[in-house]
């Protein structure tokens, strides 16, 4: 990404970029306008601590961009349907035919968000929620088939803007700014 970036903003001399750990990062206080964090905050164990880097690091009325998958999306509740109830059934099954599972490799913990909790939080740690968009209808199982995957998500994707329906959405976006002091 960082690659992608510099060539696309090589020739503007007043963009930055770097690579640095979100709960340490190597700004000054108070010395940035904008934050865009995309992909991160799923895989932190605690927003916590990268979210008051991020306020340290944006000056009073700066604006940070979230976007984080939800833990309530039509997605996670297909997957979560799918582990908890079909999984064990179809492991029951395949034992019962004389098959062995292959062993399960470690899977990769991801802290989704709640979008109301995240926005709770987020004005704990001096970030006002300005906007919140959902984006990205994907639907369990429909991942083993990328393209059908996309056209469907694509088909839905008008439900994003639908009170109550767009949490069914797989990607929560926020713009928040800064609280003046």
């Amino acid at each position: 990404m960082l690659q992608f970036a510099h060539k696309r903003f090589e020739r503007d001399g007043h963009v930055h970029f770097c690579q640095a750990d979100i709960d340490q990062l190597p700004f000054l206080p108070e010395s940035m306008d904008h934050v865009v964090c995309l992909g991160v905050f799923e895989f932190l164990p605690d927003y916590g601590t990268a979210l008051r880097e991020i306020r340290r690091v944006l000056r009073p009325g700066g604006t940070a961009v979230f976007a984080i998958p939800s833990a309530i999306s039509l997605y996670m509740m297909g997957d979560i349907l799918a582990n908890r109830a079909l999984a064990p059934l179809w492991r029951i099954a395949k034992r019962l035919m004389g098959r062995r599972s292959a062993p399960r490799g470690e899977a990769l913990h991801r802290n989704l968000c709640v979008p109301w909790r995240f926005h709770a939080m987020l004005r704990q740690h001096g970030l006002e929620p300005q906007q919140d968009r959902y984006s990205n209808y994907f639907i369990y199982a429909l991942n083993r088939f990328p393209k059908l995957d996309v056209k469907v998500a694509q088909m839905l994707e008008p439900l994003a803007s639908v009170p109550l329906v767009r949490y069914g959405a797989s990607v929560h976006l926020v713009l928040t700014r800064r609280r003046t002091p």
